[in-house]
């Protein structure tokens, strides 16, 4: 249960400063011209608060915590080496991010691909991070584990 409160934090908190620091650094004069600690928490703020990413966000939050401790009581996921957990949880991670942000990637198609091209940078920067880190939570202090 531990596990999963941290893991919801680390999506809450994580997710969007590395989302929107992603943004600022791939297109800085886009979002507000070169990156400072004001401008990342408060556009990392106004992201949690955007209604069209809650469609994807709002499950991740509730999903993710489900997924990963049914992959923590399967034997696999500690038995790959820490080199290959961690390249594994960049690519998955990944994919997530950019899943995750797939409203506003769709939503800037609009506009220009550019932009786009600005969103799914950010859902790759914060779904390795994020998914890194709590992909390494669960896989610390191996639990008992059931046959599968």
């Amino acid at each position: 249960m531990m596990k999963a409160i941290i893991s919801i934090i680390i999506m809450l908190t994580v997710m969007p400063v590395s989302a929107t620091t992603g943004l600022v650094l791939f297109d800085p004069y886009n979002w507000g011209g070169p990156p400072t600690i004001q401008s990342i928490l408060g556009m990392s703020f106004f992201g949690l608060i955007t209604v069209p990413l809650w469609v994807t966000y709002i499950p991740s939050l509730i999903l993710t915590p489900i997924i990963m401790s049914k992959l923590a009581h399967n034997s696999s996921f500690y038995d790959k080496s820490h080199w290959v957990f961690f390249c594994l949880s960049l690519a998955y991670g990944s994919l997530a991010g950019v899943f995750i942000l797939s409203p506003a990637i769709l939503m800037a198609l609009s506009e220009s691909f550019m932009l786009a091209l600005n969103w799914a940078w950010a859902g790759v920067i914060s779904g390795t991070i994020t998914f890194t880190v709590v992909a390494f939570l669960y896989r610390m202090n191996k639990p008992a584990l059931q046959p599968v």
